[in-house]
């Protein structure tokens, strides 16, 4: 299943991208954050834990990363890492 996902981002905490899933289920795009129950159960093991993987199919790989480059210049104040 996850061979067909590739990262394109990653976090240490989970506040960081609750918005990005909500624009990304609105886009219908299929994605997986890998390590996301690992960290909501132990918050700092996360981060040596390579963080909160966000993984999305290969074939919506180009319209997500755009999603993630648009939220990320946008005037919200909150900023994604």
């Amino acid at each position: 299943m996850l061979k067909n996902y590739s990262i394109i981002a990653r976090y240490s905490y989970t506040f960081e991208y609750v918005i990005l899933k909500l624009l990304l289920d609105k886009a219908g795009i299929r994605y997986f954050l890998k390590n996301e129950q690992f960290a909501s159960i132990m918050p700092m093991s996360a981060i040596g834990n390579n963080g909160i993987l966000l993984m999305v199919h290969q074939a919506d790989k180009v319209e997500a990363e755009q999603i993630l480059k648009d939220f990320n210049a946008s005037d919200l104040p909150l900023k994604l890492v």
